[in-house]
């Protein structure tokens, strides 16, 4: 886990906030987003950084991340809601096979 939070922190801006939720999920707080094609840009270049190998005693593990979208105030007007909205993108792709990001609509 700390390899990928330290992977994940690579990605984002210092005004951003990376906090790990439990077991193997993180949420990214991004602040002043200008568009939605911000958003897109590091939710890909997560997916790429954290589907790199990551060595342990000699093993090669691999990772794969799968990433769940809200924009605040357009998918909710609290924080709940924010979170839920991702989270139900975040199930989506899940479902659809993993690996990717869903806009929440």
């Amino acid at each position: 886990m700390k390899e990928t939070a330290r992977r994940i922190k690579s990605c984002i801006r210092e005004s951003d906030v990376a906090a790990r939720m439990g077991g193997d999920e993180f949420t990214v707080l991004m602040t002043l987003v200008k568009n939605n094609e911000d958003v897109v840009v590091v939710a890909e270049k997560l997916i790429s950084v954290i589907n790199n190998p990551i060595t342990i005693s000699h093993f090669e593990c691999k990772v794969g991340a799968s990433i769940g979208v809200s924009i605040f105030p357009d998918n909710g007007d609290t924080p709940e809601k924010v979170i839920k909205k991702a989270d139900n993108a975040l199930y989506e792709v899940k479902r659809a096979g993993k690996n990717n990001f869903r806009m929440s609509d």
